[in-house]
């Protein structure tokens, strides 16, 4: 079976998760595509290769909450637009 594996990059917890369900699923002989967003992988990344990084989106927050404006600000659409074109 062919899989996409989609990953927010931007911490730890969810790349250790990823690890162990991506080899899971490759052990077990399926085709794993792994799309990260938000950030790129700075733990085992070889455990998760071959796979591609996009920025995507990510929230900017401050004492557990969402800064709108500044989340706005950073938003690069046509890096956006770019990288779903791109995306086969």
């Amino acid at each position: 079976m062919k899989i996409l594996y989609g990953l927010n990059g931007t911490g730890n917890g969810h790349l250790c998760r990823a690890i162990e369900v991506i080899g899971r699923l490759r052990r077990r002989g399926h085709e794993v595509r792994v799309l990260v967003s938000g950030g790129s992988p700075d733990l085992s990344p070889e455990a998760l290769a071959p796979y591609e990084v996009y920025r995507g989106f990510t929230f900017v927050t401050a004492r557990g909450r969402i800064k709108y404006l500044k989340t706005a600000l950073q938003v690069n659409l046509p890096r956006f637009y770019r990288d779903l074109w791109s995306f086969d």
